[in-house]
């Protein structure tokens, strides 16, 4: 679980949305970082295949408006080519925590 600006997140919620897209691989990363005094909640999600930028751009906005209505928090959503992120096994590595405490 996560708390990210006073919201509980767990990373299987995300992981649901993102298995819920037929153009998303099963491959994610949620990247958290400080930018002043908030945390930054960035998805990074892999295609299942080669996506055009205006193609991307739709499944941004997509992935990013079913996120704000399941977890009431917006997500920057970074798009990455298929084979970008590196394969999980077994229990998933999929959160990076970049945030300096206060």
């Amino acid at each position: 679980m996560l708390n990210i600006r006073g919201l509980k997140l767990f990373p299987s919620v995300i992981e649901e949305i993102v298995r819920g897209f037929d153009a998303l691989g099963n491959e994610f990363q949620i990247v958290l970082e400080t930018e002043g005094v908030m945390d930054v909640f960035m998805i990074v999600v892999e295609t299942s295949a080669a996506v055009d930028e205006m193609h991307a751009g739709e499944l941004r906005a997509r992935l990013e408006t079913e996120v704000i209505r399941r977890c009431e928090l917006r997500p920057r959503i970074q798009i990455a080519a298929p084979g970008t992120l590196p394969r999980t096994e077994f229990k998933a590595r999929r959160v990076i925590d970049r945030r300096r405490a206060l």
